[in-house]
């Protein structure tokens, strides 16, 4: 007797599914979440740290840009979103507390008292500076410049950077020679931080955002 395919195929499924253990619980402080992500990742960090601003304890986001940046648009992800030209904020903040009125996602106002660490490599092609510059500003508009990090040292690219330095290389099977190969030790250099402020571009209100270099 022939059995059609895709009934076997969802008979296995559903037997597969019977058998699944329940996922284990831990105890996690359920006020002490974060969320950190880098490019695609880091948008999707600062979604959720957006939008679920009232169970988030705080957001790190590397190399990445505002909420809702690119909208249902692929154009403007791999455009504006990518390298911060023609980027407009303050449709992005609007269309922000459009959405907390809704009632689509949570207030803004719980941002306040909220970290938010950025970080930004000068040589990055990907996600250019820009686009953080302007992610710097979105936060601005409904988190305390006290509550944002911002950490752009140059000349650091599209990677999630290490404070020890460059990773050594990946190791390679050797060729069988005569004599033995030298053994080649990979050096670690920690660059020197300075810390520094810097006033929140054509703003008026005097604060001040901590940006690291």
């Amino acid at each position: 007797m022939r059995v059609p395919v895709l009934a076997l195929v969802a008979a296995a499924a559903a037997g597969r599914a019977g058998a699944a253990e329940p996922l284990p619980s831990f105890a996690v402080d359920a006020a002490g979440l974060t969320v950190a992500g880098i490019s695609s990742g880091g948008f999707m960090a600062v979604q959720l740290g957006i939008a679920y601003s009232s169970r988030s304890a705080g957001v790190a986001i590397f190399a990445c840009g505002s909420y809702h940046c690119a909208g249902d648009s692929a154009a403007a992800a791999l455009g504006a979103c990518a390298t911060g030209v023609g980027l407009s904020v303050q449709p992005l903040v609007d269309y922000t507390w459009a959405q907390a009125y809704a009632g689509t996602i949570d207030a803004p106002q719980n941002l306040a008292g909220k970290p938010f660490y950025l970080f930004s490599g000068t040589a990055d092609t990907v996600v250019r500076p820009a686009v953080m510059d302007a992610l710097q500003q979105y936060l601005l508009a409904g988190t305390p410049a006290s509550e944002i990090t911002y950490d752009d040292p140059p000349p650091a690219a599209h990677a999630w950077v290490s404070p020890d330095g460059s990773c050594p290389p990946p190791a390679r099977k050797a060729r069988p020679v005569a004599s033995s190969a030298p053994c080649m030790a990979a050096s670690r250099t920690r660059a020197p931080s300075a810390r520094h402020s810097s006033s929140r571009p054509g703003s008026t209100s005097g604060r001040t955002v901590t940006r690291c270099s």
